[in-house]
């Protein structure tokens, strides 16, 4: 309960524990006092602690902020988003599950595109690089600091793709720099 307090400012509740002899662990059920919808689990195991409590939290505001994401390149971007995913990591205590994201937390984005005609791929890392510079522009409009940046985008034979990573400060002067920073990779089978 040391982890409770110190983690949680004494503002989450036991509301219920029990042992799960099968996975040799103790469950903790927690309700946040400021407010009693917010509720969660805490998983103890020998020298371990599991937070699910603020992994939901987590999950939730990436959740959130890959929506805003969606809704911003799709007025901003031609092409299909495969596949998007962030990743926030926030401080513990800050957000309840229902909380709106601040902007504050540095934010990881994973991108994988496609062009929008269905069977089709770039033709070259500079149709790709294009693009990529596009959504870039669009995340550094927003304004919110990004502990990286990944787009990929797949080729026909499925094995080789095109690939950007960026870290934040988004510095991107030129086209020319996006092109020469996106990697073609084969991937081995």
């Amino acid at each position: 309960m040391i982890y409770i307090n110190e983690a949680y400012n004494g503002d989450l509740e036991i509301s219920g524990v029990h042992y799960n002899s099968i996975l040799n662990e103790h469950i903790v059920n927690v309700i946040n006092k400021k407010d009693r919808r917010d509720e969660g689990r805490l998983y103890y195991k020998k020298y371990s602690i599991f937070d699910d409590y603020h992994y939901r939290i987590e999950k939730s505001q990436s959740e959130l902020i890959n929506k805003v994401f969606k809704v911003m390149l799709n007025q901003n971007i031609n092409i299909s988003i495969e596949e998007m995913s962030s990743q926030v990591t926030l401080p513990k205590n800050k957000y309840l599950t229902k909380d709106i994201y601040s902007g504050v937390e540095p934010i990881g984005i994973s991108l994988s595109i496609k062009p929008h005609a269905p069977d089709t791929y770039f033709v070259s890392k500079e149709a790709f690089s294009k693009e990529a510079f596009n959504i870039l522009n669009t995340f550094k409009k927003l304004g919110f600091t990004y502990e990286s940046i990944d787009i990929e985008s797949f080729l026909a034979d499925g094995n080789t793709f095109y690939s950007i990573s960026i870290e934040d400060p988004i510095e991107l002067y030129s086209f020319e720099t996006v092109v020469s920073q996106t990697k073609e990779i084969v991937e081995k089978k």
